[in-house]
């Protein structure tokens, strides 16, 4: 058995494959006196953590009362491996304030950070209140999850009318983002909710995210003849009019 674990390992270090490791920090288990100013805080050998005033007159410091980081209005910290980490979530204790928490990369929602990064930088807004930090655990290493390229209903090429295309992609919680005026797009771009309705000649290009990891762009051009009556073609006077099939 310990022959198959060793070939097995050789293996994973051969491909350069490795397992993402989690990270569990309590604020309460460190021994920080009441008061304490908190500067640097090293989780473990590869991830640590770095604490600054910023714009306020307090810095954070640990209290027993809710036994977390105080981090003020204005106070930020950052959170550093030599290994991408891929998730950060926050547990706040008991009393804080609601002051919004903003992050320089990734996506932050509700206490949890995902993203791909080495980096991450948490700012506490406003200029009064606080947030109280009991608990970090932190997801680092490992694979970053590949991202299908997204996919159209409709195949680009030329048609006669309208179009309505559809864009999925095939990874599991993916958001779609996509462009119509030719450019590149990223997760700023527009959010895909629906089908596109294409009246005249017309490029999408999409992509996919999860997280900030992205797919390849996807690009179709769609070229839009109109359709015209009659009335139409008369009243457009001199001038080629071009048809296929048959004209009533």
């Amino acid at each position: 058995m310990k022959k198959v674990f060793m070939l097995l390992a050789a293996l994973l270090l051969t491909c350069g494959l490795s397992w993402a490791q989690t990270i569990n920090w309590v604020a309460a288990d460190q021994g920080y006196d009441n008061g304490q100013v908190i500067e640097d805080v090293d989780f473990n050998d590869d991830v640590s953590a770095s604490f600054y005033q910023g714009t306020n007159n307090n810095p954070p410091k640990y209290y027993n009362t809710g036994s977390a980081i105080r981090c003020y209005g204005g106070n930020y910290f950052t959170i550093s491996s030599d290994e991408s980490l891929r998730n950060i979530v926050l547990t706040f204790a008991s009393g804080e304030g609601t002051n919004a928490i903003t992050t320089n990369c990734g996506n932050y929602s509700n206490g949890t950070w995902e993203g791909n990064a080495n980096e991450v930088t948490f700012t506490i807004g406003g200029t009064t209140g606080h947030r109280r930090i009991a608990a970090f655990q932190i997801t680092y290493g490992g694979e970053a999850p590949s991202v299908a390229m997204p996919a159209f209903s409709l195949a680009g090429g030329t048609y006669i009318g309208a179009q309505t295309v559809t864009i999925t992609c095939e990874t599991t919680g993916a958001a779609i983002y996509y462009t119509t005026d030719g450019t590149t797009p990223d997760n700023s771009s527009t959010t895909y909710t629906g089908p596109i309705t294409v009246s005249e000649t017309t490029t999408i290009k999409a992509i996919a995210y999860v997280g900030t990891n992205s797919s390849s762009i996807a690009s179709a051009t769609y070229n839009i003849l109109q359709l015209m009556t009659i009335a139409e073609v008369r009243a457009q006077g001199t001038g080629n009019v071009y048809t296929s099939g048959i004209v009533t």
